[in-house]
């Protein structure tokens, strides 16, 4: 319990009404609460209905002193405005007839009447040292007169008040002295001789036009309708009190066919469900229940000492039981959760750890997690990932269906592993591990996924440097043996031709042995230059200066082609440590063979950039041919491999521009769209 609502001390009364509440059994403490709201919803309605009977009173009897009020003021303004210069006439300014030509006189007369037959209205016209004793201001009229006095404004109150002991609706309104009035009030010097001789001069003269000449009172009893109200009031609160007790008959009913059988329901399920942990031990989630009369339950609670708990209470309270059934499931799972939370930090740890991607999946691929790996490699959030299809964040990238091995793990329930390449040229070797239920169904799926792209690509490069080295013996051994041969067969052919000197048609016929003896020799020759290849002579050279070297020796032919050639080189590229020569010798092997792959009218691009993070530079000569198919993009630096037509190559012009770029400890890539383009780079460590 807080301290903002500290239990009541046990010795008071407020502490004993709520230990004698609590020791209730649940039923009837629900029950006196609902007995209690509907009790108080009762006497809500009944005084509802006894304000809204008292505010129809109020505003009848407005209406009715309103009209009682205009037949005062109408009878009033008759005898001020007909029969009073009326009479004058007759008789003269001298004569006063009371009956006739006295306003106050006359309404009262004629209230008085009205009164017998309406004995409900009360009316009154008063002044203070009234001429008419009768007419004299009681105290409440006093004040009224002393209202008016003050607020002029005022034409009008109204109201209920206590007068004699029994509550009016009193109706005040102010009287003031008109000129008409004067004749009467003013001097006594003007008054009637009739006037002088019944009142005499010493009251009611003196006044000017204007001046408060008494108030007019409309009084109606209500202690009758008030008392009939109140009888009604009283009908209505029995009445929903009759049926605020059918309705505790059937909230009874109701309560205890569904509520408290329910209760019974769960609490039978924690009684056969909690016993089964005994031997735990712990603290309940709140170290004290609600008062049961059974003290403060210690914070070391045992689980004995729960079980004790549960069966002093259950005899009257299910909710209390439930509650403590409650705090106690909630302690076991705040522990389990933590054990859940370790296990789970754990094994992201392990995720983590790994610097492959690792996914997993559910059996409809949707991400349930993934390691830092992943999320750093795909530039993602975890939030971005969790619940989306695999597809989806991967479609054009590395997408894993339809070749996924994933739709294979859920028809074998077996590990598949599978090698996938990617539209970009990366390698994968991806792992898909099932992760299989109780009943041996699959759960989950996890996807290993190892990037070895270099891997592949360097034994690649092993493959071709063991290839090239093979042929360079087979080439050396073979240009050895066919050299001799030649040198032999060339030697006759010049005897022939002198001997034939006379004879053109033998002749020519010598010339043609000739020309295809030499041409075996020139490629017999470039097979000792690619089996021989000299060492390197490096020095600091310009890779821009080899390049527009190799691009002066080539323009005659561009131009010849109409091949466009577009330089990109970069001024401010640092000296390099290489063979001018033989760097010079690769620029050319890659500018013919763009320039044929062109043919007639094309682009051919060179480019160089300074990579200074990873200590390079780059070397880009990009065409705009016929391209490579992409089942050849990695055999055209392999030996005697070419693309062109028998007869225009050997085949070694790629393969000897591999080893010289190799003997730079330097790398050559190639990236081709069939039909639109090809790209070599050639990348050199400064």
């Amino acid at each position: 319990m807080s301290e903002e609502n500290p239990r009541p001390p046990a010795g008071s009364k407020t502490g004993s009404f709520f230990r004698r509440f609590a020791s209730l059994s649940l039923r009837a403490r629900f029950f006196l609460g609902v007995g209690v709201i509907l009790l108080c919803f009762c006497s809500i309605c009944a005084y509802i209905i006894y304000r809204q009977g008292k505010m129809l009173i109020e505003e009848a009897s407005r209406a009715k002193s309103q009209i009682v009020m205009a037949a005062v003021e109408a009878t009033q303004a008759y005898v001020r405005q007909v029969l009073r210069p009326r009479l004058y006439e007759i008789m003269g300014k001298d004569a006063f007839v009371m009956e006739a030509m006295s306003t106050s006189y006359v309404s009262r007369a004629v209230m008085d009447r009205f009164g017998e037959a309406m004995p409900e209205y009360r009316y009154r016209r008063v002044n203070v040292n009234a001429r008419n004793p009768n007419s004299e201001a009681n105290p409440a009229e006093v004040r009224m007169l002393k209202y008016f006095a003050a607020n002029p404004d005022k034409q009008d109150w109204e109201g209920i008040l206590q007068i004699d002991g029994e509550s009016q609706y009193m109706r005040y309104r102010p009287v003031y002295y008109s000129a008409s009035c004067m004749h009467c009030h003013g001097k006594v010097t003007d008054a009637p001789k009739a006037l002088l001789e019944k009142y005499g001069s010493e009251r009611g003269f003196g006044h000017q036009v204007g001046d408060l000449a008494g108030v007019v009172a409309i009084g109606i009893p209500l202690d009758i309708a008030l008392g009939q109200l109140k009888g009604k009031a009283f009908a209505v609160f029995m009445s929903c009190l009759f049926g605020a007790v059918v309705l505790m008959v059937l909230i009874s009913s109701f309560f205890n066919r569904l509520v408290a059988g329910d209760l019974r329901k769960i609490l039978n399920i924690f009684r056969q469900e909690l016993p089964e942990e005994g031997g735990l031990s712990g603290s309940p989630a709140a170290a004290r229940p609600r008062d049961t009369g059974l003290g403060e339950v210690p914070q070391s609670l045992k689980w004995a000492d729960e079980l004790k708990l549960f069966e002093a209470v259950q005899a009257h309270d299910e909710i209390e039981e439930i509650t403590i059934a409650a705090r106690t499931l909630a302690r076991r799972l705040r522990e389990n959760q933590a054990k859940l939370f370790q296990s789970k930090e754990l094994l992201q740890s392990v995720f983590d750890s790994t610097t492959d991607t690792v996914v997993l999946m559910d059996r409809d691929f949707r991400i349930k997690m993934v390691n830092q790996a992943y999320l750093n490699r795909y530039q993602l959030r975890e939030e971005e990932v969790a619940g989306q299809l695999c597809r989806d964040l991967h479609a054009g990238d590395l997408c894993p269906l339809p070749d996924c091995g994933l739709q294979k793990v859920l028809e074998t329930r077996k590990p598949v592993i599978q090698e996938m390449a990617t539209p970009a040229g990366e390698i994968f070797l991806m792992h898909f591990y099932p992760v299989l239920n109780d009943r041996g169904q699959i759960d989950s799926v996890v996807r290993y996924a190892r990037d070895i792209t270099e891997q592949r690509r360097l034994e690649q490069n092993i493959q071709r440097t063991e290839k090239l080295a093979s042929l360079g013996q087979l080439a050396a051994g073979v240009a050895h043996e066919i050299n001799n041969p030649l040198g032999v067969i060339l030697t006759y052919t010049d005897l022939l031709k002198k001997e034939l000197a006379g004879r053109p048609e033998p002749r020519e016929d010598v010339e043609t042995i000739e020309k295809h003896t030499l041409a075996c020799k020139r490629i017999v020759a470039d097979l000792l230059k690619f089996a021989r290849s000299e060492g390197a002579r490096k020095q600091l050279t310009s890779l821009n200066r080899c390049l527009e070297e190799a691009v002066n020796m080539m323009s005659h032919q561009f131009s010849h082609s109409r091949v466009a050639l577009r330089l990109d080189l970069d001024p401010d590229l640092p000296l390099i440590d290489v063979d001018a020569d033989k760097m010079k010798q690769v620029f050319l092997n890659l500018l013919m063979n763009a320039a044929q792959a062109i043919g007639e009218e094309g682009e051919i691009r060179v480019a160089t950039s300074f990579e200074e993070a990873a200590g390079q530079e780059r070397v880009v000569i990009r065409d705009n041919g016929k391209g490579i198919p992409g089942d050849l993009l990695e055999k055209i630096f392999d030996p005697f491999f070419s693309t062109k037509a028998a007869g225009e190559g050997t085949g070694l012009g790629l393969s000897v521009s591999y080893g010289i770029i190799q003997e730079h400890r330097g790398e050559i890539q190639v990236k081709s769209e069939p039909g639109q383009w090809t790209e070599f780079t050639i990348l050199l460590p400064v």
